[in-house]
């Protein structure tokens, strides 16, 4: 039986993902965006209306770095995406917030990306997609991430 490198196969699978994704949503050869840029401002655009959002909260939602977060959101805001603003509850953090032209970016992309989700999705049962998070949960915990890392709660996002 050939070893299968699932390392290897899961960041082929993200490599192809993120070549798709940036294609769709840079179609219109407007401003181009990384994917990971549209996913901070989608996330910013979902919550940011019924919650404050800080840096904090993309790190831990992205599983990145203080230091990665930081370059994606100074170029959010070099390109007038995003606002940082003092908080209201602790004048030490910065609520990060969409621009008015950063709304617009959003909810432009944001139908974008259901339709992409969709599409990734199409043929496989909802058996298969269980299974699938159940397998990533196992190799999250293998690694040695907490189970608030691990995939709980997907299915049931928006």
């Amino acid at each position: 039986m050939t070893q299968i490198k699932i390392g290897k196969a899961i960041k082929a699978l993200s490599n192809e993902i993120n070549r798709y994704v940036s294609s769709h949503i840079n179609s219109d050869n407007t401003e181009q965006y990384t994917m990971i840029q549209f996913l901070f401002m989608d996330y910013i655009g979902r919550f940011s209306a019924t919650t404050s959002v800080f840096q904090r909260d993309l790190e831990s939602e992205f599983n990145i770095r203080r230091s990665t977060a930081t370059g994606i959101l100074q170029v959010l805001e070099k390109n007038k995406l995003i606002d940082r603003q003092t908080s209201k509850q602790d004048a030490r953090l910065k609520e990060i917030i969409l621009t008015t032209e950063g709304q617009a970016v959003f909810k432009d992309r944001r139908r974008e990306l259901d339709t992409i989700d969709k599409h990734l999705i199409e043929g496989v049962s909802l058996h298969d997609l269980k299974t699938f998070y159940a397998v990533m949960d196992q190799i999250y915990l293998n690694i040695g991430c907490r189970e608030e890392k691990t995939t709980k709660g997907v299915m049931n996002s928006d």
